[in-house]
């Protein structure tokens, strides 16, 4: 059989709407707006977020500003993330409250004004800054409801 041709165009048709994109982060040098570890932005707003008692550690903080166009991610602001790295809780009821992300709205761009980390933190991560750059994946065949109502005629299949 002939790669291409009708067959391959249908395919691609019916697969393009069932890909995700999801968003590769590579470690760069230069001083960037989205990063992992080390300290978020000053302008967070609300209190640290803390579990059983205790700062949680801040993990990384995504400028949604870098993201493209990604229609599941707000065009602006930043997401920070947090979570409990002495009980590294998995997701469980009773583990609620152990990982909290924060949407800071638009506002300073300073990259360089940090909050300083709580008492009683358990860590702080190294900072890494990172480029991130949107990438299509091929769509999860477990999760994605399929239909096989093909416009194709016997010959072209």
């Amino acid at each position: 059989m002939k790669a291409g041709g009708p067959l391959k165009e249908y395919v691609a048709r019916v697969v393009a709407p069932l890909r995700d994109v999801a968003l590769v982060l590579r470690r760069t040098d230069a001083l960037a707006g989205s990063y992992l570890g080390g300290r978020p932005p000053l302008q967070m707003a609300g209190e640290w977020p803390e579990h059983g008692g205790r700062p949680l550690t801040f993990l990384a903080c995504i400028d949604l500003a870098e993201c493209g166009a990604l229609d599941w991610l707000p065009s602006s602001g930043r997401l920070l993330f947090f979570y409990d790295t002495k009980d590294e809780p998995w997701g469980a009821p009773e583990d609620a409250g152990g990982w909290a992300v924060r949407l800071v709205a638009q506002g300073s761009t300073d990259t360089e004004t940090l909050l300083d980390a709580p008492e009683g933190i358990d860590k702080v991560l190294p900072r890494c800054d990172v480029a991130l750059e949107p990438k299509a994946l091929p769509p999860d065949w477990d999760l994605t409801p399929l239909s096989y109502d093909s416009d194709l005629s016997e010959e072209q299949t």
